[in-house]
């Protein structure tokens, strides 16, 4: 099956199908282990102190955009570019990893000078900021060398260390916090975080040093014209790949500085958890097809395109349909044995959520396609304006219903970035992405079948 998918005619040489079914796998344990430690979390810290966790950790993802400043997909594509022309790749190791705690400290330092203004604002202290700046730096460290590896082709064994290693050691050393510490205040499971990316970090720093030493030619040499060069190109990927970021970070953000209970929040936070199983094979889908996307891309078969959107979406869709479904007959049982009966006012949030993956999944996998056509600065640019579109009716429908309403306007802000997206994608290459084309077929069979 993975075979005739993938269009591999020889699956045991083939490293794309390896790397293909590793990273596969790795998703499938990653969305596993996620599930059962944001549910031991939330046992442990209760709504209040979940809503505090994840509001630090919007910080946090907003911290990385400048402290990674585009560098994982530049890091990515510099790799594969110095290996494929017998460049130094030492260079590149050095230059990202530089670059990142420069910024690292730079960040923390504006903060701490900033603090004053800051505590008030974001509502933080001295030691919550150097937590958050540590995480940071440290997951910033490991993107790079995550990404770095995955120019050497390392896709599979990277997948295992970001999706399985990670998660599980956060896992297991939680579980050993629960068993010595007395209780676990949202800070502590911060550093358990920090702590679960350190070494995940180290490990593949290893296998990096291993890769580096064999494809290393020459001694390097500081090359301060060339990093001139690198940086302005990692800023441009940085422009390029903050959108998406911004628009998934800024819903805590915005909810915790609105919220006057950071148990809303706590409940805002499982229901994303919950509904995020929705879009769960879209995921493994997409991962799936883009190797036959990007050929169809590349030969400029636009019909056979989007035949395969239009399969994948119908796919997608039956998923988050069936996880719908699940949703409204035995939501209130699974969100007692995930996370706690304290958590039951998720519900209602959950269920317009997992409507709104709904209309996501249907859309088809359309910002993969403007990606792999190269408008990425284009989708990035909708994210943006879309965030400052989102904050006023964000703001609306927190006044008008509380929690409630302020979940209907970011999930109707969804909705409407993916329809966005799939005008761009019709107007660009004259296609109706995700299941349109199946409801058509669909159709005109049931016509012709009425004559």
């Amino acid at each position: 099956m993975f075979q005739k998918l993938l269009g591999v005619e020889n699956w045991k040489k083939s490293l794309v199908l390896r790397n293909g079914i590793t990273a596969l796998s790795a998703r499938f344990l990653n969305i596993l282990i996620a599930l059962v430690l944001a549910g031991l979390v939330a046992r442990s810290l209760e709504p209040d102190g979940l809503g505090t966790f994840k509001y630090w950790m919007s910080i946090a993802s907003f911290s990385c955009l400048f402290v990674q400043l585009g560098l994982p997909a530049f890091a990515v594509r510099t790799t594969a570019q110095a290996i494929a022309s017998n460049d130094e790749v030492v260079e590149v190791v050095e230059f990202c990893f530089l670059v990142t705690i420069t910024l690292g400290v730079v960040v923390f330092s504006l903060g701490v000078t900033l603090l004053p203004v800051s505590a008030t604002i974001l509502k933080i202290n001295f030691y919550t900021w150097f937590t958050i700046s540590v995480y940071a730096l440290v997951l910033s460290l490991q993107q790079n060398t995550l990404s770095i590896l995955n120019g050497f082709q390392r896709i599979g064994f990277t997948a295992v260390l970001d999706g399985v290693l990670r998660p599980g050691l956060a896992l297991l050393l939680f579980c050993f916090c629960m068993k010595t510490l007395a209780a676990i205040t949202p800070i502590e499971v911060l550093w358990i975080h920090i702590a679960a990316v350190g070494i995940s970090m180290m490990f593949g720093f290893v296998m990096l040093s291993n890769q580096v030493s064999r494809a290393r030619t020459h001694l390097s040499i500081l090359n301060i014209s060339k990093y001139k060069h690198w940086l302005s190109e990692s800023l441009s990927l940085a422009m390029a790949s903050s959108g998406s970021v911004v628009f998934a970070a800024s819903d805590i953000f915005l909810l915790y500085q609105l919220s006057l209970e950071h148990n809303n929040v706590g409940f805002f936070t499982a229901g994303q958890q919950l509904a995020s199983l929705a879009l769960a094979g879209q995921v493994v889908v997409n991962s799936l097809l883009a190797p036959k996307l990007a050929g169809a891309f590349i030969k400029k078969e636009m019909q056979r395109v989007e035949s395969l959107i239009a399969r994948s979406a119908v796919a997608t869709t039956g998923v988050a349909l069936l996880a719908l479904a699940v949703m409204l007959s035995m939501g209130k049982l699974i969100i007692g044995i995930i996370y706690s009966d304290s958590f039951f006012p998720v519900l209602p949030l959950l269920t317009v959520m997992v409507i709104g993956q709904v209309f996501s999944a249907a859309n088809g996998p359309v910002v993969l396609i403007l990606n792999m056509a190269g408008k990425q600065r284009t989708v990035a640019l909708v994210l943006l304006l879309a965030t400052l579109l989102k904050v006023p009716c964000c703001y609306l429908g927190f006044l008008s219903g509380n929690i409630f309403g302020f979940t209907v306007a970011t999930t109707t802000a969804n909705v409407g970035v993916q329809a966005v997206f799939w005008l761009l994608v019709f107007k660009s290459f004259g296609f109706r992405a995700g299941i349109f084309p199946f409801i058509r077929t669909l159709m005109n069979a049931m016509g012709k079948r009425l004559r």
